[in-house]
């Protein structure tokens, strides 16, 4: 019994011999990657026009929401839900309509704005406002942004409208974010008066990165000055259509991963091409910051999109596999080998001594 532990021992020991020897022998050069350096230098001058057209939005990410419907006899509130998917740069949200009179059968207006609207960091977007006649009302309604978050420009398309009677006249919101501005809620209020009658409606505006908006702040960045490399801006760029690329394709991790070598990016050019901090108009800003927050931003908002993603399983045991599948391999054919000397050794010293033994 004793003898049959040892000879377990003696392959066990053996194997993992074999598979050290090999190891050693032939040591497995770890993946790295390539510096910020490298890859600047091999984009060509033919390279150095941005094109922030090219880049989309991201994807899949929809989300849903619904407002009820309420009615009286002084104020009445309908709306329409709709999905929303952040395929392009146009986003809308639930449309409600909010009715106010201030006496009843009286000559008036009401206003009508979507409830929410996403607006993607870098860029701008636009919703419609509708001015509807009530009781014959068709006089002129004077529109009005009256509050509005810093370093938003809000505007209103006409700003004048004389709805028919009984019909509706239009008016576009203009949302313009200036390029600092990082992902977060804010509200628009807006008014509207004709005379000696006046209403208020709000708007809720959400914030949120997206490939093709932070690609539009690199941009900016760029030309404002506070990018002084047009490589380095046109490698942060491309590692952000990569992004975009690896989203529509499906690989979850892969596109986190290019973030992160997005945010290692800036972080490392931050004081050599990335300038510590940046004036715009009259507001200083660290562009390092503004770029960071917006990837995390959208780094939380794929994870929110694909919360169940497991690729990256797969790939970390691909990748073990590319790089120590040989010599896992080569271990286990020269384990026999050593096997079979150790235990031919282990019997001749063995039989040896028994002999002596038996001598006394």
């Amino acid at each position: 019994m004793a003898m049959l532990v040892i000879i377990l021992a003696i392959v066990v020991a053996g194997s993992v011999i074999g598979f050290l020897y090999v190891l050693v022998r032939q040591p497995v050069k770890p993946t790295t990657q390539t510096m910020t350096k490298t890859v600047i230098s091999n984009i060509t001058s033919e390279q150095t026009t941005i094109v922030v057209s090219v880049v989309t939005v991201v994807s899949t990410e929809t989300v849903t929401s619904t407002q009820s419907s309420t009615s009286s006899s002084s104020s009445s509130s309908s709306s329409s839900s709709s999905s929303i998917t952040t395929s392009s740069t146009t986003m809308s949200t639930t449309t409600s309509t909010t009715t106010t009179t201030t006496q009843s059968g009286q000559a008036d207006f009401a206003l009508s704005l979507p409830s929410s609207m996403l607006v993607s960091v870098g860029q701008a977007n636009n919703t419609q406002m509708l001015v509807y006649s009530e009781n014959n009302f068709s006089k002129t309604v004077v529109l009005k942004v009256i509050q509005v978050s810093p370093n938003i420009s809000a505007s209103l398309i006409p700003d004048v409208v004389t709805p028919p009677r009984g019909g509706s006249a239009n008016s576009t919101l203009l949302v313009i974010l200036q390029p600092y501005v990082t992902p977060r809620h804010f509200e628009i209020d807006i008014k509207g008066t004709s005379g000696s009658i006046s209403h208020i409606v709000e708007i809720q505006v959400h914030v949120v990165s997206t490939t093709s908006g932070m690609s539009a702040v690199v941009s900016d960045f760029l030309s404002f000055g506070c990018i002084n490399s047009t490589k380095v801006a046109q490698k942060l760029i491309g590692d952000l259509i990569q992004v975009q690329s690896l989203i529509d394709s499906g690989n979850i991790n892969k596109a986190l991963h290019k973030l992160k070598d997005f945010d290692t990016m800036v972080k490392t050019q931050t004081g050599v091409t990335i300038s510590p901090s940046c004036t715009v108009g009259n507001t200083t800003f660290s562009p390092e910051d503004v770029l960071l927050d917006d990837s995390a931003n959208l780094a939380s908002r794929i994870d929110r999109a694909f919360p169940l993603d497991l690729s990256f399983i797969a790939d970390d045991l691909s990748q073990i596999w590319t790089q120590y599948g040989g010599v896992i391999v080569q271990g286990l054919m020269i384990s026999p080998f050593i096997i079979i000397i150790a235990a031919g050794v282990f019997l001749g010293l063995s039989s040896r001594k028994n002999k002596k033994h038996e001598g006394c």
